[in-house]
């Protein structure tokens, strides 16, 4: 005799079978994809503060943007360990084009790979209060190292209260790099990471902030195969609840 509770309760079984594979396999890639903080904390940009003539830079406690007291991977000393929340305040003194170094990470393989193994890279930060007679204001990331001084522009949106964010697509910046680190003899003497001021904004005395400078890598083949077999976990169960 055919059993009826049998059957449904193996479609049952198949149906959280089905299910639990496609949730447990987009769990594992967004496991694999979780952004990396380079910079964050007070400690973090306290490690590169300098002036360069036309600007004047330093790690400060009296204001941040992200909240973290967690040391970013680039911190010499002591990543991943507690921080003091903070950011990098940078002062305008003159001139429209200059490049401030936030962070000197030769010294740093993991920071070397993360930046090797990204798909983008994102900071925030803040704008001057007062533009003066200054009509325009970029904050493009700067990369520079043994052979290479790459300047890199993204997208900047507004996260509100003053604050933004500018994300830079990093796959072929990242696939440039092994390239160099590779003719370098697999490795950097120097390399430092900083941002260029590309602006007009000329108010005496007219500071802003950076922070969060943070990476998101690129899924590996084994990532995207668990994508594959989240969507066919997933669709597998669409159909037999259909059915």
């Amino acid at each position: 005799m055919y059993d009826m509770n049998i059957d449904i309760t193996q479609s049952t079984m198949n149906k959280i079978f089905s299910l639990s594979i496609g949730l447990g396999a987009l769990v594992g890639l967004a496991a694999s994809t979780q952004a990396q903080t380079l910079l964050t904390t007070y400690q973090d940009f306290n490690n590169a503060g300098n002036s360069t003539g036309s600007l004047d830079g330093s790690a400060t406690t009296a204001s941040d943007l992200d909240g973290s007291a967690i040391n970013g991977l680039a911190n010499i000393s002591s990543p991943g360990a507690t921080g003091t929340p903070g950011a990098e305040s940078v002062t305008w003194v003159s001139g429209t084009y200059d490049a401030l170094t936030v962070a000197y990470v030769s010294g740093l393989p993991s920071v070397i790979s993360a930046l090797e193994n990204a798909s983008s890279f994102s900071f925030e930060y803040t704008q001057p209060a007062s533009a003066g007679t200054g009509n325009y204001f970029q904050l493009p990331l700067l990369l520079n190292y043994q052979n290479g001084y790459d300047q890199l522009s993204g997208t900047s949106v507004s996260l509100g209260d003053g604050l933004y964010q500018e994300t830079i697509p990093f796959t072929s910046e990242a696939a440039h790099l092994v390239s160099v680190q590779a003719s370098n003899g697999g490795s950097f003497s120097y390399f430092n990471l900083g941002i260029i001021y590309n602006s007009n904004w000329n108010a005496p005395g007219s500071s802003f902030l950076v922070d969060d400078f943070t990476v998101t890598p690129a899924p590996e083949p084994g990532s995207l195969a668990l994508l594959g077999m989240g969507a066919l976990g997933l669709a597998g169960f669409a159909r037999r609840r259909q059915s």
